[in-house]
C-alpha cells in the first residue's frame, strides 16, 4: 500500500486532488461545485505559501493530526461550503 494511501491522502472516494495551481478530479465530479471549490481553496493555499512551504506544512499537518483532522483540508472544506451557501446552491 502507497503513503498516499496509508495517509488517506487518496482513496476509492477522492474525488479531486490539487497540484500547485492546478486541480485535477475525477471525471463523475467534475459538476461537483462544492469538490471544486474546496480545491481552489488548495490553490490559494498553494499560492500563500508556495510549493514547498504548503507541501511541507501540509505533511506536518498530516503527521501530527491525521489526514481527517488536517487544518488546511478543514479551512478548505468550511469555505467550500461557504461558497456554496452564499451561491446558493446546496453544498
Amino acid at each position: 500500500m502507497t503513503l498516499e494511501r496509508q495517509v488517506g491522502l487518496l482513496s476509492a472516494h477522492t474525488g479531486g486532488l490539487t497540484a500547485v495551481g492546478g486541480v485535477i478530479v475525477r471525471l463523475g465530479c467534475a459538476k461537483n461545485l462544492r469538490l471544486l471549490a474546496h480545491e481552489f481553496v488548495h490553490v490559494v493555499q498553494y499560492k500563500r505559501l508556495g510549493r514547498e512551504g504548503f507541501l511541507q506544512e501540509y505533511i506536518q499537518q498530516i503527521a501530527a493530526h491525521g489526514y481527517q483532522n488536517v487544518p488546511f483540508e478543514i479551512e478548505a472544506e468550511a469555505d467550500a461550503h461557504k461558497a456554496c451557501r452564499d451561491a446558493g446552491i446546496a453544498p
